[in-house]
């Protein structure tokens, strides 16, 4: 989808993928409840593409995190408060899969993979392999799970399709549902770590 109809979306308000706020599996892992996101890495520095008004960026940012948080709508960089930019924070207008830094410790998916057609997802796996350190991780909220119309978005997403993506170099650690999924989707929701090998 082109960059005009994603702005265009935001302007309309027309965001269902938007929670309000950071996903609730991202909020349980910060407090804890389930394998806690300590299980995975301790804070340090995150790259969130494709972030929107950036909720679960900003959690990150909250929790300890020096983020990074890519989107290509110029408008949503209101959206991000000054304890953002503070702790270190910083939002860019890019395209996600180009992007280049230094090595990330953690990757944090959510509704970017889906939105990506699914001839595109190559590129996606590119990117994180440049992006995520050896040892580094990939935690995603694994949506919509179950959508069988073939159209998109959001794409039909699995950890299996991701990790086709993402290839050899990383190791799928976690897959199960998510016990916290975001209220009023109409699909299914599954949560899924990959460690950079």
């Amino acid at each position: 989808m082109p960059l005009l109809d994603w702005a265009a979306r935001y302007r309309a308000g027309d965001t269902p993928w938007d929670l309000g706020g950071p996903h609730p599996e991202l909020v349980a892992l910060f407090e804890g409840s389930g394998s806690g996101l300590g299980h995975f890495v301790a804070p340090s520095r995150a790259y969130v593409p494709g972030c929107g008004r950036g909720h679960d960026a900003i959690a990150l940012a909250r929790n300890g995190w020096s983020v990074t948080a890519i989107d290509v709508v110029q408008d949503l960089q209101t959206a991000f408060p000054q304890d953002f930019h503070r702790s270190g924070g910083r939002f860019a207008v890019a395209d996600a899969l180009q992007w280049s830094d230094v090595p990330f410790d953690l990757l944090w998916e959510h509704t970017f993979f889906c939105a990506l057609p699914p001839d595109q997802r190559p590129h996606y796996g590119r990117m994180a392999r440049r992006l995520v350190k050896p040892g580094g991780w990939l935690l995603s909220v694994v949506f919509p799970v179950g959508k069988q119309d073939g159209a998109g978005p959001p794409w039909d997403m699995s950890a299996a399709a991701l990790a086709e993506a993402l290839g050899t170099s990383f190791r799928l650690v976690e897959d199960r549902p998510a016990e916290h999924p975001g209220a009023w989707r109409p699909w299914a929701e599954r949560w899924a770590g990959f460690q950079r090998v």
